[in-house]
């Protein structure tokens, strides 16, 4: 008769646990039987099971659970059923023989059998774009920290996303497999800082003074008015606040909510007022400053060039107190001077 006693850490050699690994808790002989059976309390699912002692041998190796199970691995994305929502989606964090262990994204962790498993959503979650508490945008792989929350102050890995939930994965966690769930409104990503407001306005103005030269063409969505041509949100009305090259974030005019849209699916159809746009201005936007009216540009058009301007030495005679400099402009009160009008250079 092999005999073990209680609290040695021990491996499952053979039976229906083999390879498990755990405390003994308990050990209990058995009238007429050569063997004992011995309760072990398992590292990887805390529950105990019974095995009979000369399937037992002492180990200080700590099982780490099977890497497959029918088509699923550890850390997969997969949508469940039976949990009474439609849209329930979980991580999983353990591979055991027969069953898995998830954690979802409400952050409860249950068993669930395969059967219950209704596909995987790892594709999509590597194309998911989500927004932080500063409105940057994060992805799969991103390094960010905790802002607010339980965890807060915790620096973690995006693993999988899902909406806006974060399946979040540190190398210091031992329980769940690293895995945990934040909102990604709770996080920052690593390494950022906040956008000055002001930094915002001129950049959704297309630079101030700088005849529209400064503008990022893939923000020229930004701070207008769009309407959702379709998809979900079809027929809404609302004003682009971040824009990247596929999406654009809209935030609804009667939802008073922010949303993520297709590009292609929205069409400006005002400014960030509400105020329809003249494309046909719009497109002179960098033309217009060079229009021979403008007061301040080279190629005489400038007023203070040579002889164009009233305030030279009785270069322009003087009819009346209104600024006769151009004869054709003699009552005006227009100070700009217009090249097609005759100039009198008489001293």
């Amino acid at each position: 008769r092999k005999y073990i006693a209680v609290g040695p850490h021990v491996k499952v050699t053979d039976g229906r646990y083999a390879n498990e690994t755990g405390i003994v808790v308990a050990v209990e002989e058995l009238e007429g039987d050569t063997d004992c059976i011995a309760v072990v309390m398992t590292d990887m699912t805390h529950k105990e099971v019974s095995v009979r002692t000369s399937q037992l041998q002492e180990s200080a190796e700590v099982a780490s659970g099977q890497d497959k199970l029918a088509g699923y691995e550890l850390h997969d994305l997969v949508v469940l059923s039976g949990g009474g929502s439609a849209n329930e989606v979980g991580v999983i964090v353990r591979v055991g023989r027969e069953e898995f262990t998830v954690i979802n994204n409400h952050g409860i962790v249950r068993e669930v059998r395969p059967e219950e498993l209704r596909g995987k959503r790892n594709s999509s979650s590597q194309r998911a774009v989500a927004l932080d508490v500063q409105g940057n945008q994060i992805r799969c792989g991103d390094l960010v920290s905790i802002a607010e929350g339980p965890h807060k102050g915790k620096t973690a890995t995006i693993k999988r996303m899902s909406r806006a939930q974060l399946f979040l994965y540190s190398q210091t966690r031992t329980e769940h497999a690293g895995i945990f769930v934040v909102r990604s409104r709770s996080c920052v990503l690593s390494g950022s800082r906040a956008r000055p407001a002001a930094a915002d306005t001129r950049q959704s103005q297309g630079g101030g003074g700088g005849g529209g030269r400064g503008r990022r063409g893939e923000d020229g969505l930004v701070g207008k008015t769009v309407k959702v041509q379709s998809g979900k949100w079809k027929g809404y009305l609302g004003c682009v606040s971040d824009a990247t090259a596929t999406h654009v974030q809209v935030e609804l005019h009667s939802r008073m909510k922010k949303v993520m849209v297709v590009r292609e699916r929205v069409v400006v159809v005002g400014d960030k007022f509400g105020a329809t746009e003249d494309p046909s201005r719009s497109n002179q936007d960098n033309s217009s400053m060079l229009a021979p009216s403008t007061p301040f540009m080279s190629g005489g058009a400038t007023p203070m060039h040579g002889g164009a301007t009233p305030m030279h030495g009785g270069a322009t005679p003087m009819h009346d107190g209104f600024g006769g400099a151009t004869p054709s402009h003699s009552s005006s009160t227009d100070d700009v001077w217009r090249p097609g009008g005759s100039i009198d250079r008489t001293p």
